[in-house]
């Protein structure tokens, strides 16, 4: 799923990399893409592979009951990340803004929590992050890893040898924090796009 122009923008590489495609025009407001391509040497499921490739996907079937059903089930994965991310967040938030955040067993409570959070519910920004990585291009994913493996990794170093940075403090919570927010907002963004396709279709029908 995109979550940027910067990602309509890879969607667009990759589609164009296809041999036999010459134009490729994504939408990212209406989540769409327009290609322009020669049958008699590529089809559309050779552009859904390189897209795939690239870490993202795409709807090839015109059947509007499939779209909605994607339409559906991208909002049902979107809420239960939600989810898995503020009930991993807050614990470790209410651990790490009191005493017992300076513990070690709060700490370790706090790197297992955030690990789960990155996993679960930021997962999907990692893989379409290494997918990007693979083909020599960022975005918003890649930014969200790298920012959110990087505070938990120098928490887990400092964690195992404290001297090793002349460091005390562990950054799990902005970890946790930052995957809670960004998928807050792309679970708003996919409600309010939902709602907005749905009010088309009922306009067009």
């Amino acid at each position: 799923e995109m979550s940027c122009v910067v990602c309509a923008a890879n969607v667009e590489r990759a589609a164009l990399e296809v041999e036999g495609v010459a134009h490729a025009s994504v939408n990212f407001a209406a989540n769409t893409l327009t290609l322009d391509f020669d049958p008699n040497i590529t089809d559309l499921l050779e552009v859904q592979k390189a897209i795939q490739a690239a870490g993202y996907d795409i709807v090839i079937d015109d059947n509007s009951v499939d779209e909605q059903q994607s339409e559906v089930n991208s909002y049902r994965r979107r809420r239960r990340q939600l989810i898995a991310a503020w009930a991993l967040a807050i614990p470790v938030m209410a651990i790490s803004m009191t005493p017992a955040g300076d513990s070690l067993l709060g700490k370790l409570i706090c790197a297992l929590l955030s690990a789960c959070a990155l996993v679960v519910a930021g997962g999907d920004f990692f893989r379409r992050a290494f997918a990007m990585l693979r083909k020599r291009t960022a975005g918003m994913d890649s930014l969200v890893a790298l920012s959110t493996a990087t505070a938990w990794a120098f928490s887990t170093v400092i964690l195992i040898c404290p001297d090793f940075f002349g460091a005390t403090n562990v950054y799990f919570d902005s970890a946790v924090m930052i995957i809670a927010f960004v998928v807050t907002g792309n679970f708003l963004e996919a409600r309010a796009k939902a709602s907005t396709s749905s009010a088309i279709r009922d306009l067009m029908n």
